[in-house]
């Protein structure tokens, strides 16, 4: 006798094709379930390899999220199993109990391999150091959870579904349809139809979450979130040069010149390698809003409703100039503890007579290099002691001592 999982589930109908809704414990999906890859010989298959960045976010969400709500994953019904109804309830024909063998393969994951894969990780890990005698009390306290951590299902009947379409086929089809082939169906319609967050508005989202507290998230970068909440502050306060200027959400149309996710990267120098990043939020707020305040006395039409004729307020006007604030921050804090538009004007005033077409066509992160480099040596030719010494240092050919 094999031994049965004895899912209690709603049946649906998805058109109509028969589906269930359930949940199964991660270890158990992972005792039965199925990852079809693809596979060029034969073009069998359809997931992708598994990005291992994306497994170690999802195991550090499970295990450093304090809310770690997982998403339902859709598993392929296509060989042995019952679904047994429940006559007990009046008017609950739909309420039920999947009947799977707990083997291997009699289960297909169509979507959520990462999810799935994230916890199988995890348990590696826990397993390793739990045998090798470093298991902590923390680890230890997340071991149960994890071994009972309970994920939403869909299950869909691609056996039934794949008779339905053999009953309806077309003239053309050459061969006749297998519930692999419904399963690679739907595989590609939830990744050929996705799109994802626009970049300004996942920085957006990212802020909100990390002024929540939550953390565990995957992908989020908690400078990121700050660059987010610096560069809001900058979109939307009316003393900020940049008010109005920059688009939060991403969405096209709304003539504003700045990208958030553009400024938002443009600060990593100044929030990752300086000691801007332990400053409180504000005073890092006051310096950037007297930053660019010193960049709109010298370019005061760029920042008027003529912007597009100009680079400074466009990506690689943006990117470049924050690199170069990493550097003026610097300097200024040599000399005050709270530098105002007057002190970075003095490093910065020879912009001026900048000629800022020869970087407009500049693009990636290797014509933002170069832009910068552009920057700082105008600046060291127009006597900047501070610019020449920041040239020689970043920018010294190698080799040369």
């Amino acid at each position: 006798m094999v031994n049965m999982f004895r899912i209690p589930v709603i049946r649906l109908l998805e058109g109509n094709v028969p589906a269930y809704i359930g949940k199964m414990k991660a270890t158990e999906i992972l005792k039965i379930c199925n990852i079809e890859r693809f596979r060029e010989d034969s073009f069998k298959g359809y997931q992708r390899e598994p990005q291992q960045k994306r497994l170690r976010q999802i195991a550090e969400y499970i295990k450093e999220c304090p809310i770690p709500v997982m998403p339902a994953i859709l598993i392929g019904l296509s060989r042995e199993f019952k679904f047994i109804q429940l006559t007990t309830i009046d008017d609950g024909s739909d309420f039920g109990f999947l009947e799977i063998p707990n083997r291997y393969g009699v289960i297909t994951l169509i979507d959520g391999q990462h999810r799935i894969l994230g916890f199988q990780l995890l348990l590696k890990e826990l397993e390793e150091s739990k045998s090798l005698g470093y298991f902590t009390h923390e680890e230890e306290e997340l071991l149960s959870p994890v071994l009972n951590y309970e994920i939403p299902v869909l299950f869909v009947d691609t056996q039934t579904a794949a008779k339905l379409v053999n009953e309806n086929k077309s003239p053309e089809s050459i061969v006749k349809a297998q519930p692999e082939h419904v399963e690679l169906m739907i595989f590609y319609i939830l990744n050929r139809t996705q799109k994802g967050i626009r970049p300004s508005l996942k920085d957006t989202l990212q802020y909100v979450l990390w002024s929540a507290g939550i953390k565990g998230i995957p992908a989020m970068e908690e400078w990121r979130a700050k660059a987010a909440y610096l560069g809001i502050l900058l979109a939307r306060k009316e003393d900020s040069p940049l008010c109005g200027k920059i688009n939060i959400s991403g969405t096209s149309g709304l003539g504003k010149p700045t990208q958030l996710a553009s400024f938002v990267s443009s600060l990593e120098e100044l929030l990752t390698n300086t000691d801007f990043k332990d400053e409180n939020p504000m005073s890092q707020f006051e310096f950037l809003k007297a930053y660019w305040e010193a960049i709109r006395s010298l370019f005061p039409t760029a920042f008027g409703p003529h912007w597009r004729r100009f680079v400074i307020l466009k990506a690689i006007g943006i990117y470049s100039l924050n690199l170069l604030a990493a550097d003026v921050y610097r300097w200024c804090k040599e000399k005050t503890e709270r530098p105002t538009m007057e002190d970075i004007l003095v490093f910065i005033k020879p912009l001026k007579t900048f000629e800022w077409n020869r970087i407009e066509l500049f693009s990636g992160l290797k014509g933002v290099r170069e832009a910068y480099k552009m920057l700082l040596k105008h600046l060291a030719e127009n006597n900047v002691i501070n610019a020449s010494k920041r040239l020689e240092e970043k920018f010294k050919p190698i080799g040369s001592v």
